[in-house]
């Protein structure tokens, strides 16, 4: 899924709290769009992707990211679990 997600977490949670429900484990790459404006100098406050990012735990991880850009691939490892570890395997 390509997402040209917003900023804030907001607009990102209301994108995902749509889509998450349909993502597979293990099978569903996100294509986050503007991943790479947390790099921005000046730090803007309203750059919060990593922030959403980071909010998922283990549910998302990085596998590839477009050097000197703001692209980056993230797989759905599944909802997790309490206790951090994936769940839906």
């Amino acid at each position: 899924m390509y997402v040209d997600c917003g900023r804030t977490i907001e607009a990102n949670e209301a994108w995902y709290r749509h889509f998450s429900p349909h993502f597979i484990p293990d099978g569903t790459l996100l294509v986050l769009q503007d991943w790479g404006t947390h790099r921005e100098v000046p730090v803007r406050c309203y750059n919060q992707i990593t922030q959403f990012v980071d909010s998922k735990g283990t549910a998302l991880q990085l596998v590839h990211e477009v050097r000197g850009g703001t692209v980056a691939t993230f797989l759905f490892r599944g909802r997790p679990r309490e206790g951090g570890t994936p769940a839906g395997r």
